[in-house]
C-alpha cells in the first residue's frame, strides 16, 4: 500500500475536484467547500486509505438550506481502475490474518479465524489517531474521514472480518 499511496495521493486533488453530492436532485461539488489544493499529499493519502476501506469523507457543505455534513467517497465516484485499490487493504488484512494463525496449534477453523480477527486491536488505536491527523479545514468546519464509519469500519469490522477470512483460509490451506 505504501508503494501505491504516493502516486494515488498525487491524483487525489483531481478526485476531490470531481467529487459531488446529490441532495434532492441538486448536485453540489465538493470542491466548492473543500479546496482540493488545500489537501496535502499526506492528508490525501490518509483519505484514500480510509476511502479504500469504504469510509466516506465527511465534508461540511452549504446545501441551500444551511450547512450540513455530507459524506462522499471520491474513490468510489472515480470508478475505473482506481476501484482496484479497494482490494489492497482487504488483501493486506487477510494476509496478516493468515500469518497470525500460522503457528496456531489448533485444528479448529473458527479458533484460527478468531485469533486472526484480533488484529483489529492493533488497528483501532491507529485509526483513532489518524482521523484527526488527516482532517483538513473546509468552509463551515473540518473535512475528514467520517468518525463513526472510521472507528467501526476501518478500526474494527474491516480488519477483523478480512483477518478472520485470512485465518480461516489459511486453516483450510493447511489441510486440517
Amino acid at each position: 500500500y505504501l508503494a501505491f499511496l504516493p502516486g494515488a495521493a498525487g491524483r487525489y486533488e483531481d478526485l476531490l475536484a470531481n467529487a459531488a453530492v446529490t441532495v434532492g436532485g441538486v448536485t453540489y461539488g465538493v470542491a466548492a467547500n473543500l479546496d482540493p489544493a488545500s489537501v496535502s499529499t499526506v492528508e490525501g493519502a490518509g483519505h484514500l486509505l480510509f476511502n479504500a476501506q469504504f469510509v466516506p469523507l465527511s465534508v461540511p457543505m452549504d446545501l441551500g438550506a444551511g450547512t450540513a455534513a455530507a459524506t462522499v467517497n471520491p474513490l468510489l465516484q472515480a470508478g475505473g481502475a482506481l476501484l482496484l485499490t479497494l482490494l489492497v487493504p482487504a488483501v493486506a488484512f487477510a494476509l496478516s490474518g493468515a500469518l497470525a494463525t500460522r503457528g496456531a496449534a489448533t485444528s479448529r477453523p473458527l479458533r484460527r479465524a478468531r485469533a486472526a480477527a484480533m488484529q483489529f486491536t492493533g488497528v483501532a488505536p491507529l485509526v483513532l489517531i489518524a482521523i484527526p491527523l488527516v482532517s483538513v479545514a473546509a468552509s463551515g468546519g473540518n473535512a475528514g474521514p467520517d468518525l463513526l464509519w472510521g472507528i467501526f469500519g476501518a478500526g474494527a469490522f474491516y480488519p477483523a472480518g478480512a483477518g478472520a477470512l485470512g485465518g480461516y483460509l489459511a486453516h483450510k490451506r493447511a489441510g486440517f
